[in-house]
């Protein structure tokens, strides 16, 4: 009889020192299209690889109601005359994410801090319309995926780099203090996700 209670306790005393559960096992996969080989480049141009590791991520907002990485790609290539898009993500209002490049090659989408900062764009325009919940947590969680070990205050906006404070991106409704705020609930596995439901509701 000692024995078989031993052997329960033991038991017992294993399950409770196996590791948490992850706290965002409800959540579906993050949805992302490789488009990397098929956008429109520039003929001439090629974008050069960073020179270091990129230590800061820049979110912006499209500035338009719709659009995609071909649509942006066109623009930027043709109209501004850039090697190719200038995003590295691009995330729909539907939380589709488009990869467009490798995350070592340096774009242009933030002028003097292009080769330390990864950036990323939202559709739609955000001083005039408010981001979906999907956009938003997706968002959130595609920063903690690509870059989990940089801190969350070199999370900035577009118009929190050097020299862009003029421009209202990623724009009035995007608010940057409280994405960075929700970035760091989401990395300590406290954030609840409105668009995927509660984990204890």
């Amino acid at each position: 009889m000692p024995c078989q209670i031993l052997g329960k306790l033991t038991s017992f005393l294993s399950r409770k020192t196996q590791p948490l559960s992850d706290p965002y096992e409800y959540l579906p996969p993050l949805v992302i299209r490789d488009v990397r080989e098929s956008l429109p480049i520039h003929p001439d141009k090629k974008y050069k690889k960073r020179s270091r590791q990129f230590t800061h991520v820049a979110i912006h907002h499209s500035a338009t109601s719709v659009g995609n990485a071909t649509t942006f790609a066109r623009y930027h290539v043709n109209d501004k005359h850039w090697p190719g898009i200038g995003y590295t993500y691009v995330i729909w209002k539907d939380g589709t994410i488009e990869w467009c490049w490798d995350d070592d090659v340096r774009t242009y989408h933030v002028g003097n801090s292009n080769d330390f900062a990864l950036g990323i764009v939202n559709v739609g325009e955000y001083n005039s319309e408010i981001p979906s919940h999907i956009q938003w947590d997706t968002c959130i969680r595609l920063v903690n995926k690509v870059a989990p070990i940089i801190p969350v205050e070199n999370v900035l906006g577009h118009q929190e780099y050097q020299d862009y404070q003029w421009k209202k991106c990623p724009g009035d409704h995007w608010n940057m203090d409280k994405f960075r705020e929700e970035l760091q609930q989401f990395r300590e596995g406290t954030l609840k996700f409105p668009s995927w439901g509660r984990m204890n509701a």
